[in-house]
């Protein structure tokens, strides 16, 4: 309705759906979405795009020039994933760690207009208390997933303790929360250890590589 614009029935509908939660299951305190994150891929096909690439950026880059052969298609990365076999192939391998960093990357960058996350699901849940807990890796890949952030999804959490904290924070200086494994995202891709790191993503000739998911 036009008379409703710019109301936010946000924190009445999260409210509605804890409280019916908790009818079932009096016990439960924290609440996790399981989340799309819309513009991820249309955002890193931007930055892929720009002559001066940040080294996440730049290895994605090189992943995809040394995957085409592999799947058969164009350097490309929406040619790349956007591929039957994709989800499967060594190529998804190579790009899993500096994709979720970006992703993590990405669900921080701001619009100029208000400083609010620029992805919209981000701004809705984050508004509303939540913070970001975890990238799901091949979390959605429906065409649909693959097409929009080649297949990562992400839960937001809501613990009943914080959503006060949490809320008054986002609206007086846009304060995205986040987990302490998110922050590890955040603090991979800030020390931009991508590149150095590119040989542990793909096999060495002569030898297997690195397995990506090893700790650091």
């Amino acid at each position: 309705q036009q008379g409703l614009q710019g109301i936010s029935f946000g924190p009445f509908l999260i409210k509605q759906v804890v409280t019916s939660l908790q009818r079932g299951f009096p016990n439960l305190r924290i609440f996790s979405t399981l989340s799309p994150i819309p513009g991820f891929r249309s955002w890193l096909v931007t930055q892929l795009a720009q002559t001066e690439r940040i080294a996440d950026v730049e290895l994605i880059a090189e992943l995809v020039a040394q995957g085409a052969g592999e799947m058969g298609t164009q350097a490309e990365l929406a040619a790349m994933v956007d591929h039957p076999q994709w989800p499967a192939s060594q190529s998804a391998v190579a790009m899993k760690e500096p994709l979720l960093r970006l992703a993590a990357t990405y669900l921080h960058q701001r619009r100029d207009k208000d400083s609010a996350p620029l992805d919209p699901v981000a701004r809705f849940h984050l508004g509303n208390g939540a913070r970001i807990e975890q990238l799901n890796w091949q979390g959605d890949i429906s065409p649909k997933g693959l097409r929009e952030a080649c297949g990562l999804m992400v839960n937001y959490q809501y613990r009943l303790k914080e959503i006060e904290k949490n809320i008054e924070a986002y609206a007086a200086e846009r304060t995205i929360a986040v987990s302490s494994r998110v922050k590890s995202l955040l603090r991979g891709h800030e020390e931009q250890r991508g590149l150095s790191r590119l040989g542990r993503f793909l096999p060495r000739k002569g030898g297997s590589g690195e397995s990506s998911d090893s700790q650091s």
